[in-house]
This record gives C-alpha cells, sequence and structure tokens, in this order.
C-alpha cells in the first residue's frame, strides 16, 4: 500500500477513533437533546461498519447463501470484464487478496427464485473506505456497459479483517466477565424496550471475534432488531454505551430474528431404511399435516394422582400445534389440559411432510426407472409405514413462560410400552476425547443445566451435535404470544447444534443424564448456529402444575 494511502486510511481511523470516544463520554441526559434519527437497521449496520462496501446502497446483512454465480453472469465476466478489473483496483490503489464472482440469497426468503444476486467481490487488506466505494461503482458500471442488469448484480468490496459484519459469536464461559454485566441487565433492557420496543428480536450476551482461534474476543451485548425495522439507533446506542462504560462490554447492534424449530427449509432426505420403532431425534408431525415437522425428543412415564402410569412421547407443543384450525390455535395459545380434546389429534412417524416428499422423490425415479434396490427397499417400506401413529396427544403446554422467566413449550403423546427405549449418543457417534459413552447405553437419570457445560442432541435434522452451554441466557420478545423470556443458550462447537425442524430433540450431559428438550434456534449467525432449550426440571414442573402428574424416566 503506497504512503499517501496509508495516510488517509490512518486519517479515516483516527476520526472514528475519537467519534468513539465521545460517544463513551456521552451522558443519558445528552441523548435528549440529540434528534432522533429513524433509520432501518440495515442502513445502520452499513454506517456502523465502513470496511464492507456495497456499490449501490447498503450491504445486505451477513451471513447471505452462496452458489454458483449465473451463466449470463459467467459469460459477462469471461469474455467482456476479466481484463478491465484489475487496473481498476490499482488506479484506487486497492491491492486484492482475492476476487470472484458468486450468487447470493437472503436466508431470510424461503424462496430462493425470489432475491438472487449476482456479486462480484474483492477482498483486500486496503483501509480506505472512499476507494472502496469508488472502485466498486467503477466495476458496477462495467458489468453494465457489458449487458447485465442493474436489479440483478452487486459488487462488494470488503476487508474481512477490519469489519465487524465478519464477527463470530462465542459463549460466555468466564465468572468475571458475567460478574460485570450482571447488574447492567435488566436496565438494558428496559433501554431497548424505550427505542425498539416493536423492533427487537433477542438481546444477546456473547464473545465477539473473528473465527480463528487465536483471535481477541470481546465480551459484547448484542442487540438484534427485525429485518426493514426502523428505529433511533444512534440514540439506543449512546444510551447504552452510558450504562456499559464502566463494564468492559462492547455493543453491537444487527438485524437478526430467531426461528423456531419447525420453519422448515427443506425436506428430511430419507436415503435408507427408517429405524422401526422409531427412535430419540426421529422425524415427527401431527397427523395431516404436510407443512411442519420436528422431532421426537424421549420416552417418560406420566404418574397420575389415581395410580395410573400412562407411558409417553416429550416433544413439543409448537412441533405439533400450529394455528391452521380453531382447535389448534387455541392449544398453542391455551395448551391442551388431560382429557382435553381426547383422542382428537394423533402425531405420525414420520411426518408427513417428510414421508410425503420422500415418496414423490421415488415415485418420479421409478418413473424413470432409476431406483436401485435399496430404493425400492426403502420404496416399499415407505408405504407400508404410510402415517403411522406414534400415539394420541394427550396433554401440551401451548406458548407460555413460567416462573423463571424462561419459555415453557412441551407436548405429551401417549406410547406404547414397548416403544420406550431412551438411548445416550455413544462416543462413536460422538468425536470428542472426552466423551466416553459406550454403545448401548440407556438414559437412566436427569440432571440440571449447568451453565458453561458441554452437552449433546439428537434431531431430526442434523442428528447428533454438540454445544456448549452459555453463563449469559438471552432476552427474547415473543409478540405473537404476548410475552418476553429469558432463555438458555447452547452453541455449536465444530458443527451447527440445531437447523429447522430440530425442535423436541431430547439434550443430555457429558455423563448421559437428560437436561432438556431443545425449542428453537437461531440461524442466522456466523459461525455455528446457536440452540434453545428447556431444562427438564422446568418440564418436570410445569407438567406437575398443568396434569397434577409427574413425570419420570
Amino acid at each position: 500500500m503506497s504512503s499517501a494511502n496509508t495516510g488517509r486510511a490512518g486519517e479515516l481511523r483516527k476520526q472514528k477513533q475519537s467519534s468513539s470516544d465521545e460517544t463513551y463520554g456521552s451522558s443519558t441526559e445528552d441523548t435528549i437533546f440529540q434528534a432522533p434519527e429513524l433509520i432501518s437497521i440495515e442502513a445502520w449496520t452499513a454506517r456502523k461498519d465502513p470496511y464492507r462496501v456495497v456499490a449501490v446502497g447498503s450491504p445486505r446483512p451477513l451471513p447471505l447463501r452462496r452458489t454458483i454465480a449465473s451463466a449470463n453472469m459467467t459469460d459477462i465476466y469471461e469474455n467482456q470484464v476479466i481484463d478491465r478489473i484489475a487496473p481498476i483496483l490499482a488506479r484506487h490503489q486497492i491491492e486484492s487478496d482475492l476476487f470472484g464472482m458468486d450468487r447470493r440469497i437472503d436466508w431470510n426468503v424461503s424462496d430462493d427464485s425470489l432475491v438472487k444476486l449476482d456479486t462480484f467481490f474483492v477482498e483486500t487488506s486496503n483501509e480506505d473506505p472512499r476507494a472502496f466505494k469508488a472502485a466498486a461503482m467503477e466495476i458496477f458500471r462495467l458489468f453494465q456497459e457489458a449487458g447485465k442488469q442493474a436489479d440483478t448484480i452487486e459488487v462488494e468490496i470488503c476487508n474481512s479483517t477490519l469489519t465487524t459484519a465478519l464477527n463470530h459469536s462465542f459463549p460466555v464461559l468466564d465468572d468475571q466477565i458475567v460478574n460485570a454485566i450482571d447488574n447492567a441487565k435488566y436496565t438494558i433492557l428496559k433501554v431497548v424496550k424505550k427505542f425498539c420496543s416493536t423492533a427487537w428480536t433477542s438481546i444477546a450476551f456473547h464473545m465477539r471475534g473473528k473465527k480463528q482461534p487465536d483471535s481477541t474476543r470481546y465480551p459484547t451485548v448484542l442487540v438484534k432488531c427485525g429485518y426493514g425495522s426502523q428505529c433511533d439507533f444512534r440514540g439506543l446506542e449512546l444510551a447504552l454505551l452510558v450504562i456499559l462504560a464502566s463494564t468492559g462490554w462492547r455493543l453491537e447492534i444487527l438485524p437478526g430474528v430467531l426461528e423456531m424449530g419447525t420453519s422448515i427449509n427443506r425436506p428430511l432426505y430419507i436415503a435408507s431404511d427408517l429405524p422401526e420403532p422409531p427412535r430419540n431425534g426421529s422425524s415427527i408431525g401431527l397427523k395431516g399435516n404436510k407443512d411442519q415437522a420436528g422431532t421426537l425428543g424421549c420416552w417418560l412415564r406420566l404418574h397420575l394422582p389415581n395410580g395410573q402410569t400412562l407411558p409417553v412421547i416429550l416433544t413439543c407443543s409448537h412441533v405439533l400445534f400450529s394455528k391452521e384450525t380453531p382447535a389448534q390455535a387455541k392449544i398453542s395459545r391455551d395448551g391442551m389440559r388431560l382429557g382435553e380434546f381426547s383422542g382428537k389429534f394423533e402425531a405420525t412417524y414420520p411426518a408427513a411432510y417428510d414421508l410425503d416428499w420422500n415418496i414423490k422423490r421415488l415415485d418420479n425415479a421409478i418413473n424413470s426407472r432409476t431406483l436401485d434396490s435399496s430404493e425400492i427397499q426403502l420404496y416399499r417400506q415407505l408405504h407400508r409405514l404410510g402415517h403411522t401413529s406414534v400415539g394420541t396427544v394427550i396433554a401440551a403446554s401451548g406458548i407460555r413462560k413460567n416462573a423463571d422467566e424462561r419459555r415453557v413449550d412441551w407436548a405429551l403423546i401417549r406410547s406404547s410400552e414397548s416403544n420406550m427405549r431412551n438411548h445416550v449418543p455413544s462416543k462413536y457417534e460422538v468425536k470428542q476425547e472426552h466423551y466416553q459413552i459406550p454403545d448401548g447405553t440407556k438414559v437412566r437419570s436427569h440432571a440440571e443445566v449447568s451453565m458453561g457445560d458441554w452437552v449433546v442432541k439428537q434431531g431430526r435434522t442434523t442428528g447428533t451435535t454438540t454445544g456448549r452451554v452459555s453463563k449469559m441466557h438471552r432476552f427474547v420478545p415473543w409478540p405473537e404470544h404476548g410475552m418476553q423470556s429469558s432463555e438458555i443458550e447452547i452453541f455449536g462447537e465444530t458443527e451447527d447444534f440445531a437447523l429447522s425442524a430440530d425442535s423436541g430433540s431430547m439434550v443430555t450431559d457429558i455423563n448421559g443424564a437428560l437436561i432438556g428438550i431443545l425449542f428453537g434456534n437461531e440461524t442466522r449467525v456466523l459461525n455455528f448456529n446457536v440452540g434453545f432449550i428447556t431444562p427438564f426440571k422446568d418440564l418436570v414442573d410445569d407438567v406437575k402444575h398443568y396434569t397434577t402428574g409427574t413425570l419420570s424416566l
């Protein structure tokens, strides 16, 4: 990089640091005299991160799904543009570490055909955002002149070291860091609700930094707001930085949403024979519901005051009940008590959504005569299974919160005694040196969730995964249920901890004890996905209150 360019970038960074220092020195009274500025969360994020620039508008929030660029983009690039890129970058003194093209799709758009932009990207160690913008505009015009439609392309230039868009989240495991923020949590919540009453989607307390193991990570309050939401984010930032000034915690305000684990992005691809009967982690759903799926958690016993003991399957209420019919909407809102809607709702294995999609896939293969012997066997099994009932739903919580401010979300399915077999994932399934549970071990005990512990889950979508429990909970509003809660987070360490339709998954600790079930996840993060669980103790207490029955293994 030239000395002139270094000086220019250095001046920009000094100005940015000066602005940051002034912000930390602001008082709460100062914010009263700041004229509120309502801008979108996307525009705010772009303003706070000058080292990721696009030619037109604001950069889309990361992560974005990446696929290969369109044939049209590839043709224009290879035949008309390729030799003209380097001179533009050189003219703006941008040394490129990497450049290329792909197609990027918004995560929050379910239909891939709706938002697809061919993207020409440049990664650089240059530190001058003004040069980024000028070069991006020139390259953008280059593609336009070659025949590329403006609304089908974006050009992005990014310093991947300095941009905060590539920060990753990690669990908070240090007690001193927790203690520094503990007394301020509810003040932070109050301020966020004041400035972003309907826009905020969660407040998390994470360690933030780059994904490299040796990178420095900082304790950060992470305020998430819904895509497209508009608020006075400057006023929010000023007010929160005053609170955080003496804690050592940083602040990021970003777009993002949480997902319930039935928000399905794709069917479950069944490649081989299904286990019969089903097992922990199997796909289940409400009979006849072809739009929703979830996970069979575990088998338990419900002991009633009259001396009767019922074998039951535990999963989440929202896995089975949506708002498709008035009865389902009532259960989602108010729950289902023992004897209510008796025998009306059945759970099936696999979920109708997964079963029907796989039968259609195999039907197409039969028509084209491309089935092998194993697929023929699977095809026969799926038709034989049909929508096999795993039992009748006898009770459900609906969506509520308990006295500990955590979401309660469970359903009990009357099961067959012969199916009661809870197996802990073995050391052969979990590739961790400190996990030594032998094959065939059953779940024989339950335990409380310990903050900072290492845990395992079995889910319909992601199978067996591992993660760490953070020592900080996340504030989450549930506007459709008129409540807000404080949830336990589990961070995937080497893989996604949970994805869509993993709701209901059984979660066990390093000793194989049942500690809870998963009810949701956050997928739009840069590192491995975060899951949210309801502790088994909360489930036992709520089932006792709601049904007068006691749960046991």
